[in-house]
């Protein structure tokens, strides 16, 4: 197996060879050259580097992800995998979620004050084909804790956390977790 090395601008590399580098937005969707069921990446504040599955980190204060057959041009099937449960010092968890990329939606009360989403169409990678679900199943997917969502907006690549919210009449909603960007909301996003 080639190692590959993360630097901090996320960028992936081989350090073995000097080829191009290839851009990685999110190091949990990065890629491995071997095809092996299970690598682990793990990283700390310093150093991003490549481990064999189930390496011991020698620094307390690393993260271990284990990734999936994160193959680079191999179209991911119902969703890209994403540990559940990874904190600073988790261990590889066998539990997977599914990553969804909301990338349009349905409003209800559309050009009023009280645009309310319907529907959502998402995709399992930010560039693939759209499914659409309600906003009842999203929450529902959400909450169980085996599906994860992100907003992305096509225009311009922003991305941002999805999780479910409970409105003052007890309705259950979805909404981007506030970064102080207005184009990765879910309201900014193309309509259908």
């Amino acid at each position: 197996m080639r190692r590959r090395h993360m630097d901090t601008a996320g960028r992936l590399t081989r350090a073995s060879s000097a080829i191009s580098r290839i851009p990685i937005r999110r190091p949990e969707l990065a890629a491995s050259d071997t095809g092996t069921a299970s690598l682990v990446l793990v990283f700390g504040t310093m150093h991003h580097h490549w481990e064999p599955y189930m390496a011991r980190a020698v620094n307390p204060g690393y993260r271990r992800i284990m990734l999936h057959r994160a193959l680079v041009g191999i179209p991911w099937r119902r969703g890209c995998r994403s540990p559940l449960g990874v904190g600073v010092g988790a261990e590889p968890s066998s539990e997977e979620q599914f990553m969804h990329y909301i990338r349009q939606v349905r409003v209800d009360y559309p050009g009023t004050a009280n645009e309310h989403i319907s529907q959502l169409r998402s995709s399992s990678h930010p560039s693939g084909s759209l499914v659409s679900e309600s906003r009842e199943q999203v929450v529902r997917n959400i909450d169980s804790g085996r599906e994860s969502y992100r907003s992305h907006n096509d225009a311009t690549g922003d991305e941002a956390r999805v999780e479910t919210r409970t409105s003052s009449r007890g309705t259950r909603y979805v909404a981007t977790v506030a970064d102080g960007r207005e184009t990765n909301n879910l309201l900014s996003l193309p309509r259908f």
